[in-house]
């Protein structure tokens, strides 16, 4: 025997209202979304234009809100990273070396760029693949003379 209403908790009388409004929902699904599509439609403007008029009275305060917030959490996190930096900064070193001996290994867009003098965005890509092979040839002809002056040593 279910309880009347006012024989329920709270939490009770909840569950069983949203179990109600689920059956409902489930056993009514094209009817309930084609009402949720019409009352869409119908509002869509009213809700945009009273968006749009909020954001436009209240844009100055608004910016002027971030603006401060940027240059407050700006400064904060400058000085956070100067001081994580002077705490890692042999490590750094050592990484952004390492990176660029990568770039340089690797023959990289950023490498070849700057062994033509221009920067990247405006070098064509056949331009660079030409002058990463150039690279590479050179670099295996300068292994191929060290070998051989080695061999030629013993």
């Amino acid at each position: 025997m279910d309880k009347k209403g006012f024989e329920m908790t709270p939490d009770e009388r909840k569950e069983k209202r949203s179990a109600y409004q689920r059956a409902y929902r489930e056993a009514n699904r094209e009817k309930v979304a084609a009402r949720q599509r019409a009352w869409h439609e119908a509002n869509r403007e009213k809700q945009n234009s009273r968006s749009r008029m909020w954001h436009e009275a209240n844009r100055e305060k608004q910016n002027a809100s971030f603006r401060a917030r940027y240059e407050a959490n700006r400064e904060k996190e400058k000085a956070r990273f100067r001081a994580w930096y002077e705490a890692n900064r042999e490590k750094e070193n050592a990484r952004h070396l390492a990176y660029r001996r990568s770039a340089i290994e690797n023959v990289a867009d950023s490498y070849v760029s700057k062994l033509i003098g221009l920067p990247r965005n405006i070098i064509p890509q056949h331009l660079i693949e030409a002058k990463r092979n150039q690279v590479l040839i050179y670099r295996c002809i300068q292994q191929l003379q060290t070998t051989l002056k080695e061999r030629n040593e013993k």
